[in-house]
Formats: C-alpha cells, structure tokens, sequence
C-alpha cells in the first residue's frame, strides 16, 4: 500500500578515506609549492606531472611538457633520460650532476635523484624525479679552481725569481771570494819575492834570518 514499515540502512566509516583525501591533497600542494623542481613520469619516462618551480627552472609551462618524453632535456653531451632510466631499472634510485638542455638553447648544471613510485603492492608505476640548479656552484667551483691555478702559477714564478736571486748571491759571493783569495795571495807572493830579492843582496850573516822571514810568508800563504 505504500505505507513504511521499517528503516534498513548501512553504516559506513569514511574516516580513512577522508584522511587520506586530505593527505594527498596536502601532499599535491607540498610538491607544488615545493622549491625544489620535481616531474612525475610514468615507467616510460612520459613526464606526467611538473610543479611550478619545475617549469620556472627547466622553461615550459607543465601543458607543454605533458605526456612528452624526458630526452627532451638531452643534450649531446649528456644522455639524461638513459642515464636515468639505467639508474633506476637497475637500482630502484639514481643521482648524478647533469648538463640539461632547457627552452630555448640554454643549457644548466643540475643536481638530479630520481626514485621508483610503488604502490600498496610494491609495484612500481612511477618515476619521482628532484632537480636542483647547481650551475651557479659550478662556475663558482671552476672560478676558484682556475684562482688557485693561478695562484700556484704566481707562487712558481715567485719561487723562481728567489731560486734565481740566490743563485746570483751564491755567484757574487764566489766571484768576491775568489777575488779576496787571488789579490791576498798575489800581495803574499810579491811580499815573499821582496824577502827573496833583499837576502840576494844582504850579506850572509842574514841570510839564516831572511829565510826564516820568507818561510814563515810561504806558510801563511799556503794557510
């Protein structure tokens, strides 16, 4: 007849499912205002998400990187997205600095680690992907590197010119030295030949004298 006659109703508890509602959403707007740059991909290395400081950094708006592969940022110098997809297929995680090509033609030095995403089953179904700028760090180390080069460069020099200043003192004082030997000796020599010439002339009750005197100039002089 259309009357009521009793109520049948289900409970259900929806406390998890609205926590863990409101953890995902905490967590979408962490990673998006996250200041470091991070990409979703799928297994195939399809990017499937960017955050803002990722599109700041890397030159595209995320519309324009969805879906799209990562060798997009490959430069011929380094193979990113191989690197990676190696990395991380055979270890579950990989970090290494890396050359990536941005918009445009520019191209940066980045610090990058990527992870495998795994569900409640510990499938993976994903790549997290963090990306830091370190290219101010790198040409601050290659200033420093080629300061000290010169550094040492400038100490070299100046350890040679001091190498060269005492190699020249070192010959000046020979050279006077031998100058103070050869003038001492000569003024000796021609002392003892005065000794010589005046015994020849003296008579002979000197002479055990002046060769006494002459002897004693030859010993001095070999002294």
């Amino acid at each position: 007849t259309g009357e009521s006659l009793r109520m049948v109703g289900t409970m259900t508890d929806l406390s998890s499912i609205k926590l863990m509602k409101r953890e995902l959403s905490i967590y979408e707007e962490m990673i998006k205002q996250n200041q470091t740059a991070i990409l979703l991909t799928d297994l195939g290395g399809h990017i499937e998400f960017m955050n803002e400081t990722a599109g700041e950094l890397l030159g595209y708006h995320e519309a324009e990187t969805l879906y799209h592969q990562l060798n997009m940022f490959d430069t011929e110098k380094s193979p990113f997205s191989e690197m990676l997809a190696e990395g991380v297929r055979q270890s579950g995680g990989w970090s290494d600095e890396v050359l990536l090509k941005i918009a445009g033609t520019r191209e940066i030095e980045t610090h990058i680690t990527a992870s495998l995403l795994r569900d409640e089953h510990d499938e993976p179904y994903g790549i997290v992907i963090n990306i830091k700028d370190i290219s101010e760090r790198i040409t601050l180390a290659r200033s420093i590197a080629q300061l000290e080069k010169e550094k040492m460069a400038t100490e070299l020099n100046h350890q040679r010119k001091f190498t060269e200043m005492m190699i020249q003192v070192q010959e000046n004082e020979k050279i006077k030295l031998a100058k103070e030997l050869h003038d001492g000796i000569g003024q000796m020599l021609n002392l003892t030949k005065l000794h010589v010439e005046t015994a020849q002339t003296n008579n002979s009750k000197t002479l055990p004298h002046d060769l006494n005197r002459i002897k004693e100039l030859l010993v001095q002089t070999l002294r």
